[in-house]
This record gives structure tokens, sequence and C-alpha cells, in this order.
């Protein structure tokens, strides 16, 4: 199996950003056809005239991209929280089903950033107890 570069999410990285094909290459790095297959969901999703949820497969093949790319790019989308996924049993979406950006994805970014910073300054009494309690249970899980 070929190496994949891992995610590179640095202030600076980030910063000297001002696209979003820019913000694709801190996605995939090192695979500019991912990158390209990424972009072309998004900004297909982005300007479609349905704001409801899409099937994929007329991007994939409007773009020429192969299966194996697209299905990838996809997934990692879909990880990220970027691309929400229904199934036409959800109550919620009341029977549609496909794919759409997600409307949170920035506000899940935001609420990590809160937590972390929340976690990095308390000081409270007793909280270096919890935290290291907290990792003498990950070493015994593992």
């Amino acid at each position: 199996m070929a190496y994949l570069p891992k995610i590179g999410i640095a202030y600076s990285a980030i910063q000297k950003r001002k696209e979003i094909g820019e913000l694709m290459e801190l996605l995939y790095p090192g695979n500019p056809n991912q990158q390209y297959a990424a972009l072309s969901i998004v900004l297909e999703l982005k300007w479609a005239d349905s704001e409801g949820y899409q099937e994929l497969k007329w991007i994939m093949e409007k773009h020429n991209i192969p299966r194996r790319i697209f299905e990838r790019a996809r997934e990692r989308l879909h990880k990220l929280g970027i691309l929400e996924h229904a199934t036409n049993l959800s109550a919620k979406t009341n029977g549609a089903h496909g794919w759409k950006l997600s409307s949170r994805f920035s506000c899940t970014l935001k609420l990590l950033g809160d937590k972390w910073s929340g976690c990095m300054t308390d000081k409270s009494p007793g909280r270096s107890q919890r935290d290291f309690a907290e990792l003498n249970y990950i070493i015994k899980r593992y």
C-alpha cells in the first residue's frame, strides 16, 4: 500500500490559503486527483439548483473521474463532516436520500476549538488528577 500523507492543519498553512481549491490541498496532500474529485463534489453541490439531498454519480460522470478516486474523496469529505448523507428511511429528512454539503461543519470546528481551549486552560483543583486518570484509563484499555 502506498504511503498517504496525513492532513496538515497548521494555523500558518490555513492562513495562507484564500480559495477553496487551496484548502483541498490541505485535505488531500500530495494527491491532485483526489483534490480535483473533492473540489468537483463541493463546487457542484454548492452551485446545484436543488439544495436537497442528491446522488453524486452525475458529478463523477460529468468530470470523468475514476470511481475509486471519486469514492475516496467523497469518503474523506464525509468523515470530516463536510458532506452529510441521508437514507430514504430517515424520518429527519422526510424520506429524502443522497448527499449534501453539511451546514454544521464550521460550527463543529468552532466547537472543537472551544473544547480544546477549555481543556487546556482548566487548571482547577483536582483537574490534574482527572487528566492523569484518563491517561491511565487509556493505557489500560490497550
